[in-house]
């Protein structure tokens, strides 16, 4: 039996959201944006522009992804020390960092031109929090954002929350938190419920304090001391 209502609604969840994981997927990720720059049919000079000025952005020492004019593969350009420009093997001497970057790039710059949801779980394990900072401006930016593209992500990088990156780049609106109870289930909850937060508050430092809750119950030093008192432990029945 044809449903065409869950047909169009499923549809809709294949063409609107995408999700990109801390590890996992950033292999495939790297094959399909390279496949993406190197397609004339599904890129353009203004994307591969954007590509460019985001991969200099990273400050990873990259000046430009050019493709190789024998073989055809793509090569990110690096600055040397003498002004020259030189191509990196990508897959045996580019870093894990500038992997993750470029395989984010692909997904990021395609959800801002066609719109759409851009899921991210881990957002910081493999972004420095001044890069996911800037990720989360772009999304909020009316003109690198024109489709109204949305980013979705999870994170436990309290610096977003705070000064630590120059303006903070999250409202208390956007900010939803997780809170595991006693029998292991996990309810999710938007700041703005806790008590206690105000617009002006370091929000930051008050969520490591344990204010908004979803933070572990730990004093400082519970864990080394509990290594401690086991290895006392262990010693004893020997």
């Amino acid at each position: 039996m044809n449903h065409p209502q869950l047909s169009a609604v499923h549809r809709w969840f294949l063409d609107n959201l995408w999700l990109v994981t801390s590890g996992a997927d950033v292999p495939a990720r790297t094959e399909w944006t390279r496949d993406l720059l190197a397609d004339p049919k599904r890129t353009d000079d203004e994307l591969r522009e954007r590509f460019n000025t985001l991969l200099k952005a990273a400050d990873l020492g990259i000046s430009e992804v050019t493709t190789d004019p024998d073989t055809g593969e793509l090569q990110l350009l690096h600055r040397s020390p003498d002004g020259s420009e030189r191509p990196l093997d990508f897959l045996r001497q580019e870093s894990l960092g500038t992997h993750a970057w470029f395989a984010f790039l692909g997904p990021l710059l395609t959800a801002l031109k066609n719109g759409g949801v851009l899921l991210a779980d881990e957002l910081d394990s493999s972004l420095h929090p001044l890069l996911a900072a800037e990720v989360i401006r772009l999304f909020q930016d009316r003109v690198a954002n024109p489709k109204s593209a949305q980013l979705v992500f999870t994170t436990h990088d309290a610096t977003l929350l705070g000064p630590s990156v120059a303006e903070r780049p999250l409202d208390r609106d956007q900010v939803w938190l997780t809170l595991k109870n006693s029998t292991g289930e996990t309810a999710l909850y938007p700041l703005t419920a806790a008590r206690k937060a105000r617009k002006d508050d370091n929000l930051e430092r008050r969520y490591l304090h344990g204010h908004y809750g979803g933070t572990p119950r730990l004093d400082a030093g519970d864990i080394a001391r509990g290594i401690a008192l086991l290895e006392e432990e262990l010693k004893a029945t020997a």
